[in-house]
């Protein structure tokens, strides 16, 4: 299931998961023809995208909040996207009480802003990222 999608330029990039929370992919597809979209690469069943929730583009980076249910753990993954057919993660930040449950992202500058909802605590919370 498709969770989030980025579009920029002539590509659309995608997170999404396979239901169970524990097998999820990040896709690039080339949408310069809108009648043909072409698959150009997948990350498959990396720990680090699982329960993929939000994605953002900027640049050559594609960042991606989730939360991992088997593994009750959250992450914040940065995808260098520079070469569209290789993709690769390069770091991941695991287990910020701030990204737990996360629910939107959004990057500007140097920052990365994301929001979440635990609801087993029942509240919000708020974390800025530098990526500096």
């Amino acid at each position: 299931m498709a969770r989030s999608v980025y579009v920029a330029g002539k590509y659309a990039y995608i997170v999404n998961q396979d239901g169970s929370g524990s097998n999820s992919n990040f896709a690039i597809i080339d949408v310069s023809n809108p009648y043909q979209p072409i698959i150009i690469s997948t990350i498959n069943n990396d720990t680090n995208l699982s329960n993929a929730i939000s994605i953002y583009v900027a640049g050559k980076y594609a960042y991606i909040a989730n939360y991992d249910t088997t593994a009750g753990k959250s992450n914040f993954t940065v995808i260098d996207v520079s070469n569209p057919t290789n993709p690769q993660v390069i770091s991941s930040i695991d287990n910020d009480v701030n990204l737990y449950q996360a629910t939107s992202l959004y990057v500007a500058g140097k920052y990365a802003y994301v929001t979440n909802y635990d609801s087993a605590a029942g509240q919000s919370n708020f974390a800025i990222i530098d990526l500096g």
